[in-house]
Order: C-alpha cells, then sequence, then structure tokens
C-alpha cells in the first residue's frame, strides 16, 4: 500500500516533468521559431547593406582647354557591435578621381570638389532651382572661390547609402553640372553608371 508521502512525492515529481516537458517544448519550439525569425529579419536587412559602385564620366572645361574626369566611389558597409550588441551600421566610401587628356593622371585629392556636402570648408547656398540631369533630379546652389561666383546642379540620390546607415565621411550632393559666371570654366556629367552588389 502506497503511502500518502510517497503519493505525495511521485505526484510532485510528475507534475514537474510535466511543467518542465511543457515549457521545454513551448520555449523550445517557440523559441526556435523566433530565432529563425529574427534571423531571417536580420539577413534581410543585410542584404540593405550590399556594397555598390559608383562611375561618373564629366566633361570639363577650363580656359580653352577641354578634358575628361572620371569619379569612382566604392561603398561597403561594416557594423559596430556584434550580434545582439549590433547598434550603427556605418557606411564607408573610397573615392577616386581621376582626369583623362590622352593619359590618366590622378586628382583624388580634389575630389571633395565633386560633391556639395564634403569634408571641406566650402559653403554652398541652395537657391531653389531644380532640373533633370541624366535621369536625375537635381537641385541647384551657388558658391563663391576666390571671388568668383559657381553654380552648381547637384543629386543627393548618389552616391548610394542604405537607409539607417551611418556615412564616416561626409560625400553628399553629388555635383552633376557646375560652371562659374564668366564661362571660362564648366563641368557636366555625360555618364553615370551605379551597380549594387
Amino acid at each position: 500500500m502506497m503511502t500518502k508521502k510517497v503519493f505525495f512525492t511521485l505526484s510532485t515529481i510528475v507534475l514537474l516533468f510535466a511543467i518542465g516537458h511543457i515549457f521545454t517544448i513551448g520555449y523550445g519550439f517557440g523559441y526556435d521559431a523566433i530565432s529563425r525569425t529574427e534571423r531571417a529579419v536580420k539577413q534581410a536587412k543585410q542584404s540593405d547593406y550590399q556594397p555598390s559602385h559608383l562611375a561618373v564620366i564629366y566633361e570639363r572645361k577650363v580656359e580653352q582647354r577641354n578634358d575628361f574626369l572620371h569619379l569612382e566611389v566604392d561603398t561597403t558597409y561594416h557594423s559596430i557591435g556584434r550580434h545582439a550588441f549590433q547598434y550603427k551600421m556605418i557606411c564607408d566610401r573610397e573615392i577616386t578621381l581621376r582626369a583623362y587628356d590622352g593619359a590618366y593622371i590622378d586628382c583624388s585629392d580634389m575630389a571633395a570638389s565633386c560633391f556639395v556636402y564634403a569634408d571641406n570648408n566650402r559653403k554652398w547656398q541652395p537657391t531653389g532651382e531644380q532640373k533633370q540631369i541624366i535621369d536625375q533630379k537635381c537641385k541647384s546652389a551657388t558658391t563663391s572661390i576666390d571671388g568668383e561666383e559657381y553654380k552648381a546642379y547637384y543629386t543627393l540620390a548618389l552616391p548610394h547609402c542604405a537607409v539607417g546607415a551611418q556615412p564616416s565621411q561626409l560625400y553628399e550632393g553629388l555635383i552633376l553640372e557646375a560652371y562659374d559666371t564668366d564661362g571660362s570654366y564648366s563641368l557636366k556629367a555625360i555618364h553615370i553608371a551605379q551597380h549594387l552588389g
């Protein structure tokens, strides 16, 4: 004959085992489903941060001399933090600028001059004007350089930066057309190619 004490002990063990089994299944399957969902969301988010390559060819006129400029912008991303502690995606850009007049000449130190918003001290004033250049909606702005007035049309859509990413360097507002007031200088994009992934 089973005593009350033994029966109570066995009942408690069975009950604890059943509760543990229910929670293990619940948390096991539920947690696994949540993990799979989180992984899928993370992978989808990571796919937004594909590297990109932008190439722009400009026709440039300086006084009576004409040449071409070839701007290339390679964009990659990296995260600060790891796994669950990832809290920021950084957009890195490598920019090269070459002039071509029968041969290529590196002038990457002047690459910032192809952007309205860049890591330089030049201040551009928006004018409110807009126009389309090679399928890009552009805004206009003016600035003064060594006493000479310049006007530029620029786009904020290039170079590409994924939503939510923070650029490590300020290169925004790609200039697609620029000229000075006396007509001695002009710059105009004649070809744009951007590849993602």
